[in-house]
């Protein structure tokens, strides 16, 4: 089981002042943490709350199974100061902690390249390329990635052209966001607007019909 790291939405479980709204709900968006990162607003009183708050999420989650594998919604855990922690921690407790790896040269038509520009995809890719770099000496997995340029527009027609170029021994996460359209605006769980729109999006359906496709003709 995975515990998928939030700090950017749903009720905050641990006593933070700093990371809540007048709710008690996570605040900050993914763009925020890391914009405080590279500006140095991301202070340790900041951070050892963030620290907190993952306790928090880890130890409830622990109650009902067994953690194997650490990730971030966001993926806000690649801001250096929260990797160092995570790797930490995780190597304390000998579980996985997921590493960005992904290929930049994957565009196969010009509907790629759209995509890439979707949303600032293209923007989320460099800046998380650039902090990766900073972890590159923990020589974390040999697991790939493939997502982050697409994130919320991967199709079946890529995704299969994508693993033909693989070798066959090679593993991959892949950042998919499949789901239906389904939530109102009465109804948006405190959602932050642009998580409404994302989650709120025909998108979400396509990336749910590749899935299928891809196991049923896989």
């Amino acid at each position: 089981m995975k515990i998928y790291f939030s700090l950017t939405e749903g009720k905050c479980l641990s006593n933070s002042r700093d990371l809540v709204d007048e709710s008690g709900y996570l605040k900050f968006s993914g763009k925020d943490l890391f914009w405080m990162y590279l500006t140095g607003k991301l202070n340790n009183d900041l951070l050892n709350q963030i620290y907190d708050e993952f306790h928090s999420q880890f130890d409830l989650l622990s109650k009902y199974c067994e953690i194997q594998h650490i990730s971030s919604h966001e993926h806000v855990h690649i801001i250096p100061p929260i990797f160092d922690y995570l790797f930490n921690f995780s190597k304390s407790k000998k579980i996985n902690l997921r590493y960005f790896n992904e290929d930049f040269f994957t565009f196969y038509n010009f509907n790629d390249l759209n995509n890439f520009i979707y949303d600032l995809n293209f923007l989320k890719f460099f800046l998380i390329s650039f902090l990766s770099r900073f972890s590159n000496k923990y020589e974390l997995s040999s697991y790939k990635s493939y997502g982050i340029k697409f994130s919320g527009k991967i199709n079946y027609i890529n995704l299969s052209k994508y693993f033909k170029s693989l070798n066959f021994s090679e593993k991959v996460n892949i950042y998919f966001h499949p789901g239906y359209k389904s939530i109102t605006e009465e109804k948006n769980l405190n959602l932050k607007k642009y998580d409404y729109k994302f989650i709120n999006s025909f998108d979400r359906q396509k990336e749910l019909n590749s899935i299928v496709d891809f196991y049923n003709k896989n």
